[in-house]
């Protein structure tokens, strides 16, 4: 159910799209929405991978903060700003870069149950097969990726700061 929710989610926050896209960069976060708006219904119905959406909404915890960030930009809002911005990296990094070990672990254990080269008789059609190889991976992937981006981005926040009263003092 929470799955097919968040997928309802990805497909508002498309909607939404000239409220959040910001910069080319974004585009990422786009394919990220369209993928996953389709990819979690059909792993509900196939009645796959479900610790790995399980996971993916853990994921979606840093989700909100991010989502309000955006409506809280400019000089009125600089305490909420700053405020909402470290509940996001702190979600960020506990949902979604903590879990990364405890991720790569849960694929090494279901390796032969997703990875399969040839599904059994009666089993699932072999393109839902491929698209979980592809896609039980690839939320890892991104949130490396995107931490860095997110760590980086609050550390020159924080310590940008900190030179900028230093300077004038």
């Amino acid at each position: 159910l929470l799955a097919t929710v968040a997928a309802g989610e990805f497909t508002c926050q498309l909607l939404h799209l000239p409220y959040w896209y910001e910069k080319p960069s974004d585009l990422l976060m786009v394919g990220h929405h369209l993928f996953s708006a389709a990819i979690w219904p059909i792993a509900v119905a196939a009645r796959r991978s479900h610790f790995f959406l399980a996971n993916m909404l853990f994921y979606e915890l840093s989700t909100p903060f991010m989502g309000l960030l955006h409506f809280f930009k400019g000089d009125g809002w600089k305490t909420t700003y700053a405020i909402l911005g470290s509940l996001f990296t702190l979600a960020f990094v506990v949902a979604r870069l903590c879990t990364l070990p405890f991720s790569a672990y849960a694929m090494y254990l279901t390796w032969d149950t997703w990875a399969i080269a040839t599904p059994p008789a009666g089993s699932l059609p072999r393109w839902i097969l491929v698209l979980e190889k592809v896609a039980v991976p690839l939320p890892a992937l991104l949130n490396v990726y995107w931490g860095r981006l997110v760590v980086v981005g609050y550390m020159k926040a924080v310590l940008g700061g900190k030179q900028k009263k230093g300077k004038g003092a």
